[in-house]
């Protein structure tokens, strides 16, 4: 089975956003960039981060931290590989 892939826009503030697989899963590979869009007045700008969990049979797998660059500064992306163990 080929991977498949998931953009999403929202607006700044959401408060999650859940991905499911109706088949099991051994290896889970994400990328996940925030970037500024600008237009944001100096005293009403925030910091874009995120937190992002893995889940693996209802039981959190891992965690991980991810905050934007500020605006004109190139954004890093977060790049990573979950392997679950098998049950």
């Amino acid at each position: 089975m080929s991977p498949k892939p998931l953009t999403f826009q929202s607006p700044p503030t959401f408060p999650k956003l859940i991905v499911q697989s109706e088949e099991h899963v051994h290896t889970l590979g994400f990328i996940f960039n925030v970037v500024h869009t600008g237009d944001i007045p100096d005293e009403d700008y925030e910091d874009l981060s995120a937190t992002i969990k893995v889940y693996g049979d209802n039981a959190e797998v891992q965690t991980f931290q991810y905050t934007a660059r500020p605006v004109g500064e190139t954004s890093e992306v977060l790049s990573e590989v979950v392997k679950f163990k098998k049950t």
